[in-house]
């Protein structure tokens, strides 16, 4: 009820369940209970609830949705029959991290006679993966209904169909494996009759005889004026030869027909289409208007970027009558010009060595630089040129600074070490001449740096 309403308990434990007299339990403390979508009454981020019977991704800080209750509810079955929850810890980050990555022991290693089948929902409902739990707690509800109808087909024949008493499990086995083969809710009910038909009324239990008086109620047509379920039956009459297949056949169109399955086709063909309307080249004429307005401005990029356009053109429209002029333009622009080869060759060296392509591009600016040159392309990557070399200059600029008083504080080093420790000294001239040769704003400390290196005395000459 409380899903159906859009609220997430979000701390499902054997504290907040109350037993009241009549025997119907009730759930209480929606103290952090948070409603579907609204994340104001708490954050998704934070980690709240009791962690034994936290899911790993409320513990984990995801968002979480109303299968995190289902994931508490299995610790409660767990801890019912097993007395004690699936994990246990000393501290609230051991805990945390088990509920993250750890599986649970088998219920039956602490409760051998558990049945099969409740075995299985349990830890179904403790997986880490919510989509592997039930789709929603109705589902849960009718596996259990299912269950329940199994045991009594059970209790009344004698036998352990469903209840199993298999060995305990070794401990180191984390996976957990159903007992007992799964009945569906169709079976079930061909059993239950079957059982009803096959005991003695004498040695029928209760629930046989109850169960049988409700198959021979819903075998005799209703009197005239009176509701079939008069009687208080649950069930509606179905033909033998389709009920095998009537409950699998109703799970089947409710899950189609639910409201998060129609929701999801509907996202995905409203993904596809999206897709294919933007996977769709454009028309002729949308496509040719771009490329023309390209070809129109004096930026060569701009035509340098509408090519891809006019390939996309060429293979979608080949018999239209605009393909030649598309050609020509496609020619044009695809022509290497040697300007715009020495502006590439320069911009290589941007990151490498600012101060040498700095050069380059002012040379490249003093070449080309005349307004008497017709080509379009080369006025284009001279102004091109220029913007370069003012970014670059700011560039260096700002380490130049720096980088002259490091040089001269080295330096200075060596100046102080060329008397007591030639060979140290001499390292880091040669350093400051490798280093600093080829930039122009670090001449002078080269210069100083060939002098002291020529004057100061070399050990290994001296040894020879």
């Amino acid at each position: 009820h409380a899903h159906d309403n859009g609220v997430i308990h979000r701390d499902l434990k054997p504290a907040n369940l109350l037993l009241t007299t009549e025997g119907d339990v009730k759930l209480s403390d929606f103290g952090i209970a948070r409603l579907f979508g609204n994340t104001r009454l708490t954050s998704d981020g934070g980690v709240l609830g009791t962690a034994e019977y936290m899911a790993p991704e409320q513990a984990d800080g995801r968002t979480v949705n109303d299968r995190c209750d289902q994931y508490s509810l299995g610790g409660v079955l767990y801890a019912l029959l097993a007395g004690r929850p699936p994990f246990r810890a000393k501290t609230l980050m051991e805990m945390l991290q088990l509920q993250r990555y750890a599986d649970p022991e088998p219920v039956t290693r602490f409760a051998p006679h558990t049945p099969a089948e409740l075995a299985r929902i349990i830890h179904q409902l403790l997986d880490k993966d919510p989509q592997k739990r039930f789709a929603n707690t109705l589902m849960l509800a009718r596996s259990l209904e299912a269950m329940e109808r199994g045991l009594s087909i059970s209790i009344s024949r004698g036998d352990d169909f469903v209840i199993a008493s298999p060995e305990v499990p070794d401990a180191s086995v984390s996976s957990y494996s159903p007992l007992a083969p799964t009945l569906a809710p169709g079976q079930l009910a061909d059993m239950q009759r079957e059982s009803a038909s096959a005991v003695p009324d004498d040695q029928a239990t209760e629930a046989t005889r109850l169960r049988k008086a409700e198959d021979q109620q819903q075998a005799e047509p209703p009197a005239p004026g009176k509701d079939s379920d008069a009687g208080g039956s649950r069930f509606t009459k179905v033909e033998e030869s389709r009920a095998p297949h009537a409950s699998a056949l109703g799970d089947a169109l409710a899950g189609l027909l639910a409201p998060q399955t129609l929701a999801l086709v509907a996202a995905l063909l409203a993904l596809l289409g999206t897709g294919w309307y933007l996977m769709r080249p454009p028309t002729a004429d949308a496509l040719y208007r771009q490329i023309e307005a390209a070809a129109a401005d004096d930026d060569v990029e701009s035509v340098a970027a509408a090519l891809p356009k006019i390939k996309v053109f060429l293979e979608n429209y080949p018999d239209d009558s605009r393909v030649e002029k598309l050609r020509a333009i496609q020619d044009e622009a695809s022509q290497a010009n040697p300007v715009q080869r020495l502006y590439s060759e320069a911009k290589r060296y941007t990151f490498i060595n600012p101060e040498l392509a700095l050069a380059k591009f002012q040379a490249l600016v003093d070449v080309y630089d005349d307004d008497h040159i017709a080509s379009d392309i080369t006025r284009h990557y001279v102004k091109l040129a220029r913007g370069q070399q003012q970014q670059l200059q700011k560039r260096i600029n700002r380490y130049v600074s720096d980088g002259q008083l490091l040089l001269e504080s080295r330096l200075t080093k060596a100046n102080e070490l060329a008397t007591q420790n030639p060979a140290a000294a001499r390292k880091i001239y040669q350093g400051i001449i490798e280093l600093y040769a080829e930039k122009p704003w670090a001449a002078e400390s080269v210069r100083r740096a060939r002098a002291a290196l020529e004057a100061a005395p070399d050990p290994q000459a001296a040894a020879k």
